[in-house]
C-alpha cells in the first residue's frame, strides 16, 4: 500500500469528486471501499455532507455542548489521504 496525504482544505465537496469519481469517465466506481467511523452513514457521498455539515455549525454544536465559543475559527476542515 502506497500512502498518500493530500493535506488540508475547505472543500468536502471537491475532496468528494476528487477521490470517488473518475476524470472524464462516466463512472463512480473508481475506489474500492470506503470506511467511515463516528458517521451515522457507510455512503462515501452522504458522510462528506455529514461532515460539511458539522465543519459549518461549529459554533452551534459548540454552543449547545455547553463549550465557550472562543479560539480560532476553522478554516481547513478537510483533511484528506489515501491508500493506494
Amino acid at each position: 500500500m502506497v500512502p498518500k496525504v493530500a493535506g488540508k482544505g475547505r472543500s468536502f465537496k471537491g475532496a468528494g469528486l476528487y477521490y470517488l469519481h473518475d476524470k472524464q469517465a462516466l463512472t463512480s466506481e473508481r475506489v474500492q471501499f470506503t470506511h467511515t467511523v463516528n458517521l451515522p452513514t457507510e455512503d462515501a457521498e452522504k458522510a462528506m455532507g455529514w461532515m460539511a455539515h458539522t465543519a459549518m455549525r461549529q459554533a452551534e454544536i459548540k454552543a449547545a455542548a455547553g463549550g465557550v465559543a472562543k479560539g480560532r475559527k476553522l478554516t481547513s476542515p478537510v483533511y484528506a489521504y489515501s491508500l493506494s
